[in-house]
């Protein structure tokens, strides 16, 4: 009768370090490097909720706003490989934060769930502004030397980066404005204080602006007329994209998993009329693909810095 007992409790014991082992078993905590109410924070959110459905576990979203994602993406290197904690991270957190900042990590420094969503940038002018097209505005710094001012968030943003490489490749100069946020920098080009800015097609919804051209090599959708610069014979391509990371280690099937959730809330019919409304592109990219972007942004910025 013992041994029988015993064997019942040692099955039991078994049963419970199984159910234990299983991921996930409690709640996950995605850390978002930027503040509420951003693209970054909406997005995150319609991912969220699919992948906690799909996972069985909530996904709860601590917002961490500061130094480009820098924050988050340093504290990500400390924390245990174990899949409950995540965090979303941006090109810039990636590719520009570790040129400019003082930071404890690299581009290798994570494993790459997926990317959830990308914006193409565009050069956008006030709506009011009498350049037609980037010829225009080509013609306007070339023939004025340094009075073309660019207005962006900060120093060493990816919008900085992105004009100044764009203006580099075809030899003429401007002035860079860095104004400390977003909404400075288009209240900047309505007040008539800077000419231009180079920015995620998101700004469209928000700001009173037009797209003179896109960086990009592929037209989109919701843009029809507006000329790429690839069409207009100019090689740069500078998207904007966020994606969710985890510590460098994860077992092989929580990754599985987890990519599994993620792709699952990417591709939600309610994620994809999110990103339409925002006007940004729904671009799932697997922890693979994710990688191999991650890899082409750094060279693109890389290339920007001259380095």
């Amino acid at each position: 009768m013992l041994t029988l007992v015993g064997a019942a409790f040692a099955a039991l014991l078994a049963s419970i370090s199984s159910s234990r082992a299983e991921f996930p078993d409690k709640p996950i905590q995605l850390t978002v490097g930027s503040s509420a109410g951003g693209y970054p924070d909406v997005l995150s959110r319609g991912v969220q909720k699919i992948m906690s459905s799909k996972l069985g576990q909530p996904v709860v979203i601590l917002n961490q706003p500061g130094a480009m994602g820098a924050l988050t993406a340093s504290q990500m290197t400390s924390t245990t490989a174990d899949g409950y904690s995540l965090a979303t991270v941006l090109i810039s957190t990636i590719a520009v934060a570790p040129h400019l900042l003082k930071v404890n990590y690299d581009a290798d420094s994570f494993d790459y769930i997926c990317q959830i969503y990308e914006a193409p940038m565009a050069v956008m002018v006030a709506k009011n502004s009498p350049w037609k097209s980037l010829d225009d505005l080509f013609k306007f710094a070339k023939d004025n030397p340094g009075q073309l001012l660019y207005a962006s968030p900060g120093a060493g943003s990816i919008n900085q980066i992105a004009m100044g490489a764009l203006l580099k490749k075809k030899g003429v100069t401007g002035i860079h404005a860095p104004l400390g946020t977003s909404a400075a920098a288009y209240q900047a080009i309505a007040a008539d204080q800077a000419n231009t800015i180079a920015d995620n097609t998101s700004a469209i919804r928000t700001y009173e602006v037009r797209p003179l051209a896109l960086l990009s090599n592929t037209p989109v959708p919701w843009m029809p007329d507006v000329p790429t610069v690839a069409s207009l014979g100019i090689e740069i391509e500078t998207p904007v994209w966020a994606g969710i990371v985890a510590p460098k280690g994860l077992k092989p099937d929580v990754r599985a998993k987890l990519e599994s959730a993620c792709k699952a809330g990417v591709e939600d019919v309610s994620y994809l009329e999110m990103t339409k409304n925002l006007a940004v592109v729904n671009k799932y990219r697997n922890s693979m693909t994710s990688s191999a972007s991650r890899r082409t942004s750094l060279t693109n910025t890389r290339h920007s810095f001259g380095s």
